[in-house]
C-alpha cells in the first residue's frame, strides 16, 4: 500500500506557518483522546470533519499557530497532513523538533483497523525515504498523559503498531489459501510458546497455496465479511520436552476460536462469540463454524492452564471461507 495523501490544499490550508525543523530521529504515535471516535463504521467525511475540528481546537482553543501534528492516519487508510514534512510541531514536549508526530484517528481503548495500520506503514517507509529516522514512539514518553491510550501503547510496546498489520503473524484470507499447516521441528521450526494461564493465537506458516511466505507466520485465516467451516486441529507438548507430538501430559489446555478486530497483535484474545474444547490429552480437533464481519479475522487460539505449553503442530483444513 502506499501514502494516499490528503494535502493541506484539498483542506483548503494555506503552507503551515511553521518553522522547519529536522524531526529526523522517527515517528510518534498520538490518538484522539479517552472517548471513542468509532470512525471505522463512519464514513470518511466524518474523517475530514475531525481533522479541521482538532486543527480548529489547537489554532482558537489553544493559540497554537497551526494544527499541532505532522500527520494523521485514518481508519480508511489515508494520511492527512498537518504541518508536513520536517516543521516545528506541538505535540510531544521536548521532541517537536526532533522527532515527527502522528495522530491516529482513535479514541478510547478501540483499536486500529489492518488498512490504518498498513496505511501508518506506508506512510514511516515514504518518510524513511526522504530522511526521516526509522526510530518510534509515543506521547507519554515524553509528557505525563494517558496518549496514545491502552491500545496503541500495547501495540508499540510489543511492536505491532508499526508492523504494518504484521501482527506477531500476519494475515492471509482463507478464501484463497485452501488450508493452513504448522509442522514441528522442521526448516528451523520453532515452537510456539504458551505460558500457563495465559492465550496465545495458533500460528500458521504452510500452506497449499503458493502466496504464502514460509518465512512467515500467520495467525488469521478469514478477513472480513466471510462464512467459514472447517475444521482445526492442533497439538501441543509440554515445554521443555521432546517429541514432535507431545508424548507427554500436557495438563489441561483449552483449544478455541473466535473473531478479532482490525489486525492486533498475535496474542490478543478473542470475542467471547465461540467456545472451543478443553482437553489433557496432545491434540484436540475443533469444528469451526462462523460469520466474520466488517474489519474483523477469524483466529484459532490455544490457552494453557496447568503447564507452560508448546504448540507443535496445527492444520486448518476442509475449509470453506465464502465472500
Amino acid at each position: 500500500m502506499g501514502v494516499n495523501w490528503i494535502t493541506r490544499g484539498s483542506l483548503g490550508w494555506g503552507t503551515t506557518p511553521a518553522p522547519h525543523a529536522p524531526c529526523d530521529r522517527g515517528l510518534v504515535a498520538h490518538y484522539h483522546g479517552e472517548s471513542r471516535l468509532n470512525l471505522r463504521n463512519r464514513p470518511h467525511t466524518d474523517c475530514w470533519r475531525i481533522w479541521r475540528q482538532v486543527r480548529s481546537w489547537h489554532v482558537h482553543g489553544n493559540g497554537w499557530l497551526d494544527i499541532g501534528y505532522s500527520y494523521g492516519v485514518c481508519p480508511h487508510a489515508y494520511t492527512f497532513v498537518g504541518r508536513g514534512f520536517q516543521r516545528r510541531q506541538a505535540a510531544q514536549p521536548g521532541g517537536n523538533t526532533s522527532w515527527t508526530s502522528v495522530y491516529l484517528f482513535v479514541g478510547g481503548s478501540e483499536p486500529l483497523t489492518a488498512v490504518q495500520l498498513a496505511q501508518l506503514a506506508a506512510l514511516r517507509s515514504n518518510l524513511g525515504g526522504r530522511g526521516i529516522g526509522a526510530g518510534t514512539s509515543i506521547h507519554s514518553r515524553f509528557s505525563a498523559t494517558s496518549c496514545p491510550g491502552p491500545t496503541i501503547t500495547a501495540m508499540h510496546n510489543d511492536g505491532s503498531l508499526w508492523a504494518g498489520g504484521d501482527n506477531g503473524g500476519g494475515d492471509l484470507d482463507m478464501a484463497e489459501a485452501h488450508w493452513y499447516s504448522t509442522y514441528p521441528l522442521a526448516d528451523g521450526y520453532s515452537p510456539q510458546q504458551v505460558p500457563a494461564g495465559q492465550t496465545r493465537a495458533v500460528l500458521f506458516d504452510r500452506s497449499n497455496n503458493s502466496n504464502v511466505d514460509r518465512n512467515n507466520r500467520y495467525a488469521s485465516y478469514a478477513f472480513a465479511n466471510r462464512k467459514v467451516t472447517g475444521h482445526v486441529t492442533v497439538r501441543v507438548r509440554r515445554a521443555g520436552t521432546t517429541g514432535a507430538f507431545g508424548d507427554n501430559e500436557p495438563g489441561r489446555w483449552y483449544l478455541h476460536y473466535g473473531r478479532v478486530d482490525g489486525a492486533p497483535a498475535a496474542h490478543a484474545e478473542p470475542d467471547s462469540a465461540y467456545l472451543g474444547h478443553m482437553g489433557t490429552t496432545s491434540h484436540l480437533t475443533l469444528p469451526v463454524t462462523g460469520q466474520t464481519f466488517t474489519d474483523q479475522r477469524m483466529r484459532s487460539y490455544v490457552t494453557a492452564y496447568d503447564h507452560d505449553l508448546e504448540i507443535t503442530a496445527a492444520r486448518v483444513y476442509t475449509w470453506q471461507a465464502e465472500r
